[in-house]
């Protein structure tokens, strides 16, 4: 855990508001969590938080993006349509077709990918991603580590599936491979000179069967 008992109740309280300032939370569940170079990433109970150390502290939490902040179609969409149902999020079909499933539950809302295939030799691929530019309205990460979490699980026998985190000086990926909800995250440096970053989760070579969950 974050919180030590020998600490003073205002340094504990602080860190209390770190640990709850966390997560991807995504009406599905994909969140980018925007921290200071120094920044150190701390598991804890299942849950991405961010542990600064005491010179870079201050009394803000971290700044976090919940993506997407509200979910404004149906509960069953084509991939195509995620742009205009969730922005900034937005889905490339690469290859084939899929279809994205809203589902709102208690324990956290869900976005279900299921490939729509033709028969059972079609193979698809698809990504889901969110581009930031310098200059746009939200704050820019410039200077900065970008971390990438979401809780997913997959079933596609010989695909892949992956977070990644790129800006114009290369790219940084985390493969994503369980068949149980588990936690996945990705952290990368910003280059201060950065004007360009994107980051989101890619689903390749996705058989018939197929599907992947991520919830918030």
């Amino acid at each position: 855990m974050l919180e030590s008992r020998s600490l003073p109740f205002g340094a504990r309280r602080r860190q209390r508001r770190i640990a709850r300032a966390t997560r991807l939370l995504t009406g599905l569940l994909l969140a980018l969590l925007l921290t200071s170079p120094t920044a150190a990433l701390a598991q804890t109970g299942g849950l991405a938080s961010l542990a600064q150390p005491a010179a870079a502290r201050n009394d803000q939490p971290p700044t976090r993006y919940p993506l997407p902040p509200d979910w404004l179609g149906t509960a069953t969409i084509g991939a195509q349509q995620l742009a205009d149902t969730a922005p900034p999020l937005r889905a490339d079909v690469l290859q084939g077709d899929f279809q994205i499933v809203y589902v709102p539950v208690e324990t956290g809302a869900t976005l279900r990918l299921l490939p729509v295939a033709a028969d059972a030799a079609m193979r698809g691929s698809l990504r889901l991603s969110v581009l930031l530019e310098a200059g746009s309205t939200l704050p820019f990460p410039a200077g900065g580590d970008v971390t990438l979490a979401g809780t997913v699980r997959v079933y596609a026998p010989e695909a892949s599936a992956r977070l990644w985190i790129s800006d114009e000086s290369g790219r940084s990926e985390q493969p994503v491979d369980s068949l149980n909800w588990q936690e996945f995250s990705l952290t990368r440096a910003i280059p201060a000179d950065a004007t360009v970053v994107e980051f989101g989760l890619e689903w390749l070579d996705v058989p018939a069967n197929g599907w992947l969950e991520v919830r918030g």
